[in-house]
């Protein structure tokens, strides 16, 4: 439903007659990565209690999915950022890795 207010379609079957397979797969691989709408109004209500305070927020105000105590990602190095790049790229493009 929220793909179909995003483009102004009234309901999942007209969606269906305008968007193809492919395309509605691109659009879920979008939301995956960046979501939009209602479900990140995590990140508005975070910026509501420091409206017109005068304070400084904590960072962590604004980290909605933050878990205290959750293991530090350390910087990456070439060899795992080529791991990581070849990972995305097949999952991207499966066609190319048959």
């Amino acid at each position: 439903m929220q793909l179909c207010k995003l483009l102004l379609i009234p309901n999942p079957s007209t969606l269906k007659q305008i968007v193809t397979h492919k395309d509605y797969l691109d659009w879920q691989r979008l939301w995956a990565t960046d979501p939009w709408g209602e479900d990140r109004a995590d990140l508005r209500a975070a910026l509501a209690p420091w409206s017109g305070r005068g304070r400084t927020p904590l960072p962590v105000a604004f980290m909605p999915y933050y878990k205290a105590g959750a293991e530090i990602v350390t910087q990456q190095s070439d060899e795992q950022i080529k791991e990581m790049a070849t990972i995305i790229a097949k999952r991207w493009n499966p066609e190319e890795n048959k």
